[in-house]
């Protein structure tokens, strides 16, 4: 399997704006937020519970969602992974709603290698028939991903009838850019 295409698994499995649905819950919310930041942070679970002085298991019960911690830990845990308490119970859906949000993963192609739900409600089409079709030429979405293959950095594509598309590199392991996350909330 490719770079692009564990990103796009990877992305499936984690990315709130891909699920068609998601529990909101705080335990749920906690779950998503210590996850995410401890593998931006590069971190196991071991890792995490060494720094906190708890077991692994008891983060691998945090991140299931089947864990309610005291206030204590959850200030504690913050502190660890260096966020504000208060990060770690906001909602998931920080962008909006799946259905509001429109995210896709292009490769330099510009075959589209996964859309969320709201990329199926923007372009009106089923996402099995979204995915690997190509961008058209005069797509905004085409021309965010152009910038940023053309640049390597991400880019804010020009507003075209009244839409900024946010459009975000991604890298294989030598750096190099391999495909691009383009992001329009509605």
């Amino acid at each position: 399997m490719n770079e692009l295409a564990q990103y796009v698994k990877q992305v499936l499995k984690d990315d709130p704006l891909f699920l068609e649905t998601i529990d909101d819950s705080i335990e749920k919310r906690v779950s998503y937020h210590v996850k995410r930041l401890r593998k931006a942070l590069k971190l196991t679970q071991a890792d995490l519970a060494e720094k906190m002085g708890v077991k692994q298991p008891f983060v691998a019960r945090i991140e299931s969602g089947k864990n309610n911690i005291s206030i204590r830990k959850l200030a504690e845990l913050a502190q660890v992974l260096g966020v504000d308490p208060m990060d770690l119970v906001r909602p998931i859906y920080t962008l909006g709603h799946p259905d509001t949000v429109v995210r896709l993963i292009v490769n330099r192609r510009f075959r589209i290698m996964a859309v969320n739900p709201g990329g199926v409600r923007y372009f009106g089409r089923p996402q099995l028939e979204l995915v690997h079709t190509l961008l058209s030429h005069e797509s905004p979405f085409r021309r965010a991903a152009e910038q940023v293959f053309q640049t390597g950095e991400p880019a804010v594509a020009t507003p075209v009838e009244g839409m900024t598309i946010e459009a975000r590199p991604i890298r294989n392991g030598r750096g190099q850019v391999i495909g691009a996350e383009l992001t329009y909330v509605r």
